[in-house]
């Protein structure tokens, strides 16, 4: 999981971000240190804890906390450095007082002074007597060994996770599955960076060891953050990227992936996972002749067959392995064979997709239509909505290429039914004479128009209010939300549309629907979204409204002092 540094409040739950601002904005971040793409912190709450962020390039890629939160993947103490690490990203005065706090330091100064090989027995010392140091050096400078062998990063990763191991029930708690998916994240890329094409070895055994030892070691562990996750996807994606055709590769590192992959994907640890998919990805990919393809193939055979148990993780599993065999036959065998194998298996979503993209770029429309009606036939039956629709897709697709314009309407009129999507009413009212789609139009707001239901307002139905707008009734449009309950958010929407034509009536939508809003909030950043409409009625010319709503919550609400503090604060 990463996010943007500039907007990371919309990555965290409101009362996490306003707990951190607090933090922020009360001092409580002390010591902000930085190391190339990393911050170091202290944040004092109930105890002084310790932070680390990375961000690179704007992105927010990886933190940890030492306090003992473990209900989400962000703390209040990670949010108040981000706001203090935003603030120092762009603001140069701030990044030079950091800069210079880092100059004053007097260890700074020690170690300036020391002599280089006291500064060496220094760093073994504690590496020798603190995992942190021996991890961070183990990980950050692995690139440095010459010519490190499996052996090198079986240990290496071994002792990633030995160090990151504990926790409430835990082999690897929450906190630590976060950090040690981050570190093997960080130690593949840099082993990636700083090997030569000569070395690509060595980086084939860093993957290996990632997936093999992580994907043992998150059978027990909290990886809710989905860090450790991510690691081990992104070692199979280096993996795959060797395997490229074209990549220029030794014969003996492409020879020990399709071995590896081979042999690994039979393992009883990646079964039931994703993994196993991924290792038959990587053998048949990594293959580089008839006879290995033919091995990859027999090992497919009864992936394939497990279908008949029809159970859905078997047929994933099948339609996956198919597609790989359809791909090495296409690769290695006459086409005819690929092809065949194709037509037998049209019932896999990905095949069908294949054969119709094929019969359309060779203009056998016939084809075409009956691929798209059999696919409709049989995902209506299994309740595959979006598949249904994709057929539909090519059927208005085919009725162009083939000038069959009733048809293509008729396409057309059923997925805007069907998808409420305005590009399929687009472009149906530029296939249909005027009279004739205004005829339409009025049979579409009676399809969509619900009943009135008990009560004193209706409802909001943005598909008729998308209608009213592309059309420009805009009387129709204003009646419309009159007759309903709307939000803040659709008054926003509508506001630049209407509110010229109808200012008095906007305002009394504005009225009730603020009040609304404020008896539903119930926390500061609730409250701050909803009295920031006070201002925009002000802006609006609903002064006076305004000034009444906010002398009536200070006598409906006197027990929210936090709503009571954010409304003074902003002026009412």
């Amino acid at each position: 999981m990463s996010f943007s540094l500039l907007t990371f409040e919309q990555s965290l739950s409101s009362s996490i971000a306003g707990r951190g601002l607090d933090y922020y904005q009360n001092g409580a971040v002390a010591n902000l240190a930085r190391d190339g793409n990393t911050y170091l912190a202290t944040v004092y709450g109930t105890e002084a804890y310790q932070v680390e962020i990375t961000v690179h390039e704007g992105q927010v890629e990886s933190w940890a906390c030492d306090c003992p939160y473990d209900y989400g993947p962000i703390c209040k103490h990670v949010a108040a450095v981000l706001f203090e690490v935003r603030e120092v990203e762009h603001d140069p005065a701030r990044a030079a007082e950091v800069a210079g706090k880092e100059g004053r330091e007097p260890v700074n100064a020690i170690l300036g002074q020391l002599p280089e090989e006291e500064l060496r027995q220094l760093l073994q010392f504690f590496a020798q007597r603190h995992d942190k140091v021996r991890v961070h050096l183990l990980t950050k400078y692995a690139h440095l060994i010459r010519d490190p062998g499996r052996e090198h990063f079986q240990t290496l990763i071994h002792t990633l996770i030995e160090a990151h191991s504990g926790g409430k029930g835990w082999i690897i708690d929450y906190r630590n599955a976060s950090r040690l998916g981050s570190e093997v994240y960080g130690l593949l890329e840099d082993t990636r960076s700083n090997i030569s094409a000569r070395g690509a070895l060595q980086l084939v055994y860093a993957c290996e060891e990632a997936i093999r030892q992580l994907c043992e070691a998150i059978q027990d562990a909290d990886d809710s953050g989905g860090n450790m996750g991510d690691a081990i996807k992104h070692a199979f994606s280096i993996l795959s990227d060797l395997c490229e055709e074209g990549n220029e590769m030794q014969e003996e590192v492409m020879d020990y992936v399709y071995k590896l992959s081979l042999r690994e994907g039979e393992q009883p640890l990646y079964q039931g996972w994703d993994w196993a998919g991924d290792w038959r990805y990587l053998a048949a990919n990594a293959a580089r002749s008839k006879e290995q393809a033919d091995k990859v193939l027999k090992k497919l055979e009864p992936i394939i067959a497990q279908e008949k148990n029809n159970e859905s993780w078997g047929i994933y599993e099948a339609e996956s392995a198919a597609g790989l065999k359809l791909q090495l036959l296409g690769q290695w065998y006459a086409p005819e064979k690929a092809q065949g194998f194709l037509q037998e298996n049209l019932a896999y979503t990905s095949f069908r997709r294949i054969a119709i993209e094929q019969a359309m770029a060779e203009k056998r429309y016939d084809e075409v239509r009956q691929l798209a009606e059999e696919g409709i036939t049989m995902d209506t039956k299994n309740n595959y909505r979006g598949l249904v629709q994709e057929w539909e897709q090519w059927l208005v697709k085919v009725s162009e290429a083939t000038g069959d314009q009733n048809a293509q309407c008729r396409w057309l009129e059923k997925l805007y039914l069907d998808t409420r999507e305005m590009e399929y009413y687009r472009e149906l009212k530029s296939r249909l004479p005027q009279t004739e789609f205004d005829k339409k139009v009025e049979a579409f707001i009676a399809h969509f128009r619900h009943p009135a239901p008990p009560g004193p307002t209706a409802y909001f139905d943005s598909t008729i209010a998308a209608i009213y707008l592309e059309e420009n009734r805009l009387d129709d449009l204003m009646e419309l939300l009159q007759g309903s309950n709307p939000s803040l958010a659709t008054l926003g929407r509508y506001e630049s549309i209407l509110f010229d034509k109808y200012p008095d009536n906007y305002l009394i939508l504005y009225d009730l629907a603020i009040r609304q809003a404020m008896h539903w909030a119930s926390n500061r950043k609730g409250y701050q979204e909803v009295i920031a409409y006070l201002e925009q009625m002000e802006r609006l010319g609903g002064r006076a409204a305004a000034l009444e709503i906010a002398a009536d919550w200070r006598v409906q609400y006197w027990r929210r002092r936090a709503m009571l503090e954010e409304l003074r604060g902003a002026g009412w």
